[in-house]
């Protein structure tokens, strides 16, 4: 199996991707949940990712790196959507703990490429840290908002 090799310009664009596809996710369970305060917690994550997609529009038009850099490698992409698409497709009944788990996925795709981008892009880096954190903090409030 070969290593996955991507420009800055791709892992910006299959980020996009999968922040949208996450997106349509928490808006489907927004709209099943019988639970008030978990819905308008879900609403309220379509209404943050949307900003995320936005920013990260902005970095992939505004940062022009590709003539320079080596491919950068090691990010699985494709696993992580995989790992999403698993999750939404999941028999889990209890929406607050499907919302928990893809906040889980998309903390660790969100480490994980600040880390390989920090030397194409150090903002870029900041940026994806800070949807790291913001993720995980949603993953804790999610879990505790979980059915027991």
């Amino acid at each position: 199996m070969s290593a996955e090799r991507y420009t800055f310009t791709q892992i910006m664009s299959s980020l996009i991707e999968i922040q949208s596809h996450v997106n349509d996710i928490y808006k489907d369970l927004a709209e099943r949940t019988k639970n008030p305060k978990l819905a308008k917690a879900l609403k309220d994550l379509v209404l943050e990712n949307s900003e995320r997609v936005e920013s990260s529009n902005r970095v992939r038009q505004s940062t022009v790196t590709e003539f320079s850099l080596e491919p950068i490698t090691g990010l699985r992409l494709a696993d992580y959507a995989e790992r999403i698409n698993q999750v939404a497709g999941s028999k889990e009944s209890d929406e607050a703990k499907k919302a928990a788990k893809l906040e889980g996925v998309m903390e660790e795709l969100y480490r994980e490429v600040a880390h390989k981008v920090i030397y194409a892009s150090p903002d870029t880096s900041y940026l994806f840290t800070t949807f790291s954190q913001r993720s995980a903090d949603h993953k804790l409030k999610l879990s505790s908002d979980a059915e027991p």
